[in-house]
Formats: structure tokens, sequence, C-alpha cells
């Protein structure tokens, strides 16, 4: 189980800074789910790896986050251009695999405390591959050391 936590208040890091840290631990371990919510003024984002549940082909996920103003009126459109980014990144051929991030954006996690509320977008990234029994090779980056690797084929929703 993993656990990262956004303060605004204690000013260590920007929302932006957050996610960069939130979706490397993401393409880095194999997590298999993603919850968000607020506490206080806080944000959050707990979840599970695959070594956790010892799960093998199951979809792996990363996460972005977006602060939200609930009185906004174009919200829709904000959630909207957050799924449009997150498909930019995903590749639309196996030539482009090699240049983009493999996210298919799936559901939002909206999440609000007192004075503030976020969008947590939540993205298949891969899947989670058995890491035992295989020859660790060179320094990583493929099954054989747990890392998600590309979903080859979206889901018939999310081909576009």
């Amino acid at each position: 189980m993993f656990t990262f936590v956004f303060q605004p208040k204690a000013n260590r890091e920007t929302l932006r800074d957050f996610n960069n840290r939130l979706r490397e631990y993401c393409a880095e371990t194999p997590v298999v789910s993603i919850d968000a919510s607020a506490f206080g003024p806080n944000l959050i984002i707990q979840g599970t790896t695959a070594d956790d549940v010892d799960a093998e082909g199951v979809p792996t996920f990363t996460a972005v986050v977006r602060t939200l103003d609930p009185l906004d009126n174009d919200i829709e459109e904000q959630l909207d251009g957050l799924i449009d980014q997150e498909f930019e990144k995903h590749p639309k051929s196996d030539e482009e695999a090699d240049e983009k991030d493999p996210n298919l954006p799936v559901k939002f996690v909206i999440c609000s405390s007192e004075k503030r509320a976020w969008a947590v977008l939540i993205c298949i990234n891969g899947e989670a591959e058995d890491d035992a029994g295989g020859d660790q090779g060179d320094e990583g980056g493929g099954p054989e050391d747990g890392t998600p690797v590309p979903v080859p084929v979206p889901a018939a929703g999310f081909q576009g």
C-alpha cells in the first residue's frame, strides 16, 4: 500500500511537483488501485500495488490531479480538457509507443475539503506482470522487474 499527500498549506511542493512525483511512482511501480480523499485542506492519494496483492495480468494505473473551483461554470469543459490532455499522451500506433505514455483515462474521483476541490483523473498505464522467475538483466524498465507494460489495445469506449 502507498500514500501520497498534497498539503497546499505546507507549501512544500506545487501541484505540478506533486503530480510529477505521483506519476513517477506509478511509472516505476505496478499500481493496481488508486483512491483519493480529502482531509482538512489536504488531498490524500492512496492505493495498492501488484506486489501488495500478488496480482498479475491486471491493469495498472496512474493519476493526475487538478484543482477545481466548485463555483466555476465550466467544470465539464475543464474535465474534458484534462481527459484530452491524457489522450494526447496515449500512443495511437506501435511506432509511437516508445515516445508516449500509455495513458487511457478511465475515471474521475472528485474530492473536496472546506476550501478546495480536486479532480483526480485515473488512467490505465499498463498491465501488472509477474516478476518472480525472470532474469533481472539490465537496469530494469520491463516486465522482468515488475514495472507496468503498455496495454496493447484500448477498451472499446476509449478508441478514438
